[in-house]
């Protein structure tokens, strides 16, 4: 699990294929995961809408609701990818393998697996920033 500042750095997305597999996986799902719905420029379908979900009543529908929408966008995302052998960026994701918590703002932790390394699970977390 990498840093945020290491996952959103530009270059990591202008020089995207020259960087390991295993970060610009992550990188993937942690810009889905702050993208809000219809704001990514090339795929208007990418994005999760999890930093508008921060203020919602902590309910078992609002955290169905979270894990469906990530796991729904992580199977577009893996629609989209090309399926080159050497750099197979899809990753295994299940609901199940989603973690909510709601301590001091609402932290989002994400086990995935990577098709390309199917014997590792690999995890990611995003917490949404308190907005003030």
């Amino acid at each position: 699990m990498r840093e945020l500042t290491e996952l959103s750095d530009i270059n990591l997305f202008f020089g995207y294929g020259n960087y390991d597999l295993e970060l610009e996986t992550e990188s993937d799902i942690i810009q889905g995961l702050m993208q809000p719905k219809r704001s990514m420029y090339y795929n208007r379908s990418d994005g999760c809408e999890i930093a508008n979900m921060e203020n919602y009543p902590n309910t078992l529908v609002g955290q169905v609701s979270i894990r469906y929408s990530i796991a729904t966008f992580i199977s577009r995302r893996n629609e989209n990818l090309p399926t080159n052998m050497k750099r197979d960026r899809r990753v295994i994701i299940s609901q199940n393998l989603i973690d909510i918590k709601y301590d001091d703002g609402l932290q989002i932790n994400v086990l995935y697996i990577p098709l390309s390394n199917y014997n590792q699970i690999n995890k990611t977390s995003y917490k949404v920033p308190n907005v003030q």
